[in-house]
């Protein structure tokens, strides 16, 4: 009881750090219930394989993990069977999820979001993913006939119904469980990643210095401070039509100070 316990309140730690990352970067106005669920679950995910790899390395190098206060064992096989259960789960957000929640925030616009939504935004968004699940699977597919290790080709998976049950199996890996079919997929999916990370850090390290030099204010502060040095230019005017002449035409006379 005791270690899922641990277990438990370390997952709504997770997800408490995902919501208020969420929330504190997300704008309030167009925020809507589907997009804090996909991105607080695929944050939460995300952390969980990311912590899992000092455990996996720790019991690969001791052969096992075992703890008799906490009464937990754990062995390669069942962090692989982790392993292969956060990565499932990831693609299924990374493919399902976070896509089905991109497009119903576009099918529905700007504006005030209430919890129900509208059938018609979730009906664009359901057909919207669905094609682009599809893309993803062929390219997927595509990708993973042509990878290493492969002993099957698809001339001879045309021959007969076994040689083609043949070239499924070897295609998903089934010898292996399907893992280095789960792996090619997350690496597919990392690659794709870190190339947006790259296309939008190199913007955002070339801004922070902008950034700091600005400081963040709000947009009530930001026009607050625009009306006052207006006023200040207002004053510094009087002040130079107090001091000067006017002309005919209202502008001071620089050259005859009364």
């Amino acid at each position: 009881m005791y270690p899922w316990l641990v277990l438990g309140s370390s997952v709504f730690g997770l997800l408490s750090l995902s919501y208020f990352v969420y929330h504190y970067f997300a704008n309030p106005k167009e925020s809507y219930w589907l997009a804090t669920l996909a991105v607080v679950l695929s944050l939460t995910v995300s952390f969980l394989c990311a912590m899992l790899i000092p455990v996996d390395i720790y019991v690969i190098s001791e052969g096992g993990l075992k703890s008799e206060s906490l009464h937990v064992s754990i062995s390669q096989e069942q962090v692989q069977n982790a392993y292969f259960i956060l990565f499932a789960t990831l693609l299924f957000l990374a493919l399902c999820v976070v896509p089905h929640a991109y497009f119903y925030g576009e099918a529905r616009g700007s504006g005030d979001f209430d919890l129900d939504g509208d059938k018609r935004s979730c009906w664009i968004a359901c057909r919207s993913t669905a094609v682009f699940v599809a893309l993803v699977l062929f390219l997927l597919v595509a990708g993973l006939n042509f990878r290493p290790g492969r002993t099957e080709t698809l001339d001879r998976a045309m021959e007969s119904r076994e040689e083609a049950a043949r070239w499924v199996g070897d295609l998903l890996d089934q010898e292996h469980g399907g893992l280095n079919a789960v792996s090619f997929a997350i690496a597919c999916l990392t690659f794709v990643g870190v190339g947006g990370w790259v296309f939008y850090t190199a913007y955002g390290m070339a801004a922070l210095p902008f950034s700091w030099l600005r400081g963040r204010q709000s947009a009530s502060q930001q026009r607050s401070g625009v009306e006052q040095e207006i006023a200040a230019v207002r004053d510094q005017f009087r002040a130079v039509q107090a001091k000067f002449q006017l002309r005919e035409d209202g502008t001071p006379d620089l050259g005859r100070m009364r």
